[in-house]
């Protein structure tokens, strides 16, 4: 199979778990929203506590295991694995399985004995109440990251063989677990139900890799050896990627205790928003990005420059040509989607406004959230973590900074942590493409085209000025209610994409996918 083939197949399959999986998650959000609600909440069913208890547990996941492993693994296991020297390799992962768990499992320990403190830090602005839920929720869910570090690295194991059915497979089965627990316990155990369906979700998420690894090859033998020379490359490979990801779990941090300290809801809504925002960036922006980077790190261990640029070009339009209409569809039908998908039960009107305005805002800086992934991970193929990192740590900073001017000076709310969130993104995509020619060994070029992008805005124009035309006619014959908003998805949806492929082709718009 070419190195084009593989890429397609690994990112149609990506593709259509992360369709599933998102699409899954969207169920999830809909049971969570009409079990919960939002700005009504409390108790046991306060969402607020949930969200809340997800940052530590995150950011353990983030910091030592997500996004690190992959940057520092997949390039140095590749490597053995294209020379031939698959017996290392195997070593090397057996390394980094030893120490990377034995040293995950002693921070959860002390994580769990001084989540008190730890979480009183995260929602200063909760009530006792609320802040001891959190609590018990949080170390409930401190139990998910064990699990999680195995599957982080069989993933990386299975992406650099090219494998990616059982990568596309956990998320799916996460989300069942969680679908699940609402279900059956939720409205007795409120959000105790839930918290146990991510722990159960976390280990279902790696054994359903584990059959894959085995027949790849890798058999777990303990070895505590930290001296091996590829472990300290790697090391060097994390430490700045451990900042940047630092950083970033700082910004979510700042969102959170902001987010305690206004209304309630706050948190929970903001959640949604991401969610729905996530959907197409998961779809398109990260499927392609993953399976691109297994890509990537093999073109760049055999110095096939010219190939890496190529690749990286093709990719960057893949993602531009789908998620442009997306993102401007996603802010002309926020209120819409929103209703469609969430409104019921406890999520009443006041829900939808403020998560609509919320998804809205997000969409703005939706390519930025789905090109920097790729942008980062031509980078890290070329084992050059510094460069990403420091524009990460900036962005976020400014991220942090945003968020406190627009809701603490300027009052905006939830509003105001989204914007934040769009702006960085979009000055982090801006400093990751500027760089990029000097940073990295490829072949020197433009990825930015006035002729292609120029092509694509104009054909997403006039979707849009269709989409917005047609909505309203909709919304006078049906009138408003969730039938108009599923009518109104459904019909525009369709409309805007036909409308959207026949503007390219007039244009005579190539190589699009």
């Amino acid at each position: 199979m070419t190195l084009r083939q593989k890429l397609l197949s690994g990112a149609v399959l990506l593709g259509v778990s992360s369709l599933l999986s998102r699409l899954l998650g969207l169920l999830r959000d809909r049971l969570f929203a009409t079990t919960f609600g939002a700005v009504t909440a409390d108790g046991i069913h306060n969402l607020d506590t949930y969200y809340a208890a997800f940052r530590l547990p995150d950011m353990l996941f983030q910091l030592l295991l997500y996004g690190v492993i992959s940057a520092s693994f997949i390039p140095i296991f590749s490597a053995y694995i294209k020379k031939d020297k698959a017996e290392e390799g195997w070593a090397f992962a057996n390394s980094c399985t030893t120490i990377l768990t034995t040293f995950l499992f002693g921070v959860v320990i002390l994580s769990l004995i001084f989540a008190p403190w730890l979480v009183k830090l995260i929602v200063p602005g909760f009530s006792q109440e609320k802040l001891d839920l959190t609590v018990n929720l949080t170390r409930i869910m401190l139990i998910s990251p064990l699990f999680f570090g195995f599957s982080s690295i069989w993933q990386s194991i299975q992406n650099s063989f090219g494998k990616y059915f059982y990568i596309a497979l956990a998320p799916v089965v996460y989300n069942l677990s969680i679908i699940l627990a609402t279900i059956i316990g939720a409205k007795e155990y409120g959000v105790y139900a839930i918290t146990v369906g991510v722990v159960i979700g976390a280990f279902l998420h790696a054994a359903v890799q584990f059959p894959e690894i085995i027949r790849l090859g890798f058999r777990f033998m303990p070895n505590w050896n930290w001296r091996r020379g590829d472990l300290k490359e790697m090391g060097k490979l994390i430490i700045p990627r451990v900042v940047g990801l630092s950083v970033m779990q700082i910004n979510l941090v700042v969102d959170t205790i902001i987010g305690s300290t206004l209304a309630t809801g706050s948190i929970t809504v903001l959640n949604y928003a991401i969610n729905l925002n996530s959907l197409p960036m998961g779809i398109i922006g990260i499927s392609i990005s993953i399976v691109a980077f297994g890509v990537f790190a093999e073109l760049a261990a055999l110095e096939e420059h010219e190939k890496f640029f190529d690749h990286l070009k093709e990719n960057f339009y893949k993602i531009i040509y789908l998620i442009i209409p997306a993102a401007v569809g996603m802010i002309i039908l926020k209120k819409e989607i929103v209703g469609v998908i969430l409104s019921g039960g406890k999520f009443g009107e006041q829900d939808i406004v403020l998560t609509a305005g919320t998804l809205g805002i997000l969409s703005i800086g939706l390519a930025a959230q789905s090109i920097n992934p790729l942008l980062s991970r031509a980078y890290f193929a070329y084992k050059n973590t510094k460069t990403p990192v420091l524009i990460s740590i900036f962005s976020v900073v400014l991220n942090i900074v945003f968020s406190i001017t627009l809701t603490k000076i300027f009052d905006f709310g939830v509003y105001g942590l989204a914007t934040a969130t769009s702006a960085a993104g979009l000055i982090q995509w801006f400093l990751l493409q500027a760089f990029l020619k000097n940073k990295l060994p490829h072949k020197q070029g433009k990825i930015l085209e006035f002729g292609k992008i120029s092509k694509i805005i104009i054909a997403t124009a006039v979707m849009a000025a269709i989409v917005f035309v047609a909505k309203n006619l909709i919304i006078n014959l049906a009138g408003q209610g969730f039938i108009s908003n599923a009518i109104q998805v459904a019909i525009c949806g369709i409309l805007g994409l036909l409308v959207y492929f026949a503007s390219l082709k007039i244009l005579k718009y190539k190589n699009g996918i």
